[in-house]
């Protein structure tokens, strides 16, 4: 597994802003993405979505990346939990055509 960092502060700053939400999950398993979900990134200004999810893809092309290696307070979640939950997100934004 690779570990580092994210060049480009943007995506990092997007990941970041996703993966904070990990705080509040007791498990990856009772994750979904609905209505509610869609919602709340659909009040979010469209040029803050679109960076999100650049980085959402781009997250899902690098899975080989140790994210918990670069988020304060994050190595106790499994990478492979971390993953899991950007393609929950990954597949909310394309099911409510969230752009």
């Amino acid at each position: 597994m690779m570990t580092g960092r994210i060049e480009n502060p943007e995506m990092k700053t997007a990941l970041n802003l996703v993966l904070y939400e990990l705080y509040h999950v007791d498990s990856i398993k009772d994750v979904t993405f609905d209505q509610k979900g869609a919602n709340y990134y659909l009040r979010m200004p469209a040029e803050k979505r679109a960076r999100i999810k650049k980085a959402l893809d781009w997250a899902l092309e690098n899975k080989d990346l140790d994210f918990n290696s670069f988020l304060p307070n994050q190595q106790h979640i499994d990478n492979g939990d971390i993953i899991s939950f950007i393609e929950i997100l990954k597949d909310g934004f394309e099911e409510f055509r969230i752009s």
